[in-house]
């Protein structure tokens, strides 16, 4: 099976700061998984295959914590595997996202009902069968994430990010009823979070604090701009 490849990984500033043995190990990760994204921890294989000693196997693991979970005994769960791969969300009825449902489900309690798993099988998409075919529905399970799930997905786009921002944001999304645009029900979390962080940064917010759209911040309306007009033309005369 052919894969495909985050090359924007490279531009990230976790996976930058890591050290060459652990860029090396996770790229072996995301080529060496099964189509769900888990892979067997094989000391021996990997060293033979990465030329690399089980002491530096080990500390590269430690690196990559943040994109890894692991069952505490030999089994790794490359957690952004599937979105790289652009298989989420999973649909039901359909044979490969049934495959990884099932491998999902199977071992979920082995990672003790880890969120990086179980929000996966949450946010399937129920598929249904139109003229002999497979088609998605409308109804897309969306999973409203707590403070700190928030809290810990903005400081990792935004590490510099003010604690007022981040509770802004959430207070926010908590008052709309995770709403967006005109009331529509939101899909994904995450991407509303990078949104409103460009959005910040766009339109020069150095407080850190959300801005709802179509709000200018510190620049003058237009009744404003007017009014400084005339004052200068009088000033003028």
């Amino acid at each position: 099976m052919k894969r495909l490849v985050e090359t924007d990984r490279w531009k990230d500033a976790w996976f930058i700061d890591l050290h060459p043995n652990a860029k090396l190990l996770l790229s072996y990760l995301y080529d060496n998984c099964d189509e769900s994204g888990f892979v067997d921890l094989n000391y021996s294989l990997w060293q033979a295959q990465l030329k690399m000693s089980k002491e530096f196997i080990v500390t590269s693991l430690k690196a990559l914590q943040p994109a890894l979970l692991s069952d505490k005994k030999k089994k790794l769960f490359v957690v952004d595997f599937l979105k790289h791969q652009k298989k989420l969300p999973l649909i039901k009825g359909v044979e490969e996202s049934e495959w990884i449902i099932t491998k999902l489900r199977n071992n979920l309690e082995k990672f003790d009902n880890a969120p990086g798993i179980s929000n996966i099988l949450n946010n399937h998409i129920e598929g249904v069968v139109v003229k002999g075919k497979v088609a998605t529905s409308s109804k897309n399970k969306f999973v409203e994430p707590t403070f700190e799930e928030l809290k810990d997905y903005y400081l990792e786009v935004k590490p510099d990010a003010k604690l007022p921002a981040i509770e802004d944001i959430y207070d926010h999304y908590v008052s709309c009823g995770w709403t967006v645009g005109k009331n529509k029900p939101m899909v994904d979390w995450k991407a509303c979070v990078r949104k409103a962080i460009r959005n910040n940064e766009t339109r020069g917010n150095n407080g850190g604090g959300y801005q709802r759209d179509g709000y200018q911040g510190n620049k003058k309306s237009r009744t404003e701009v007017t009014l400084s007009v005339i004052d200068e033309i009088k000033k003028n005369k």
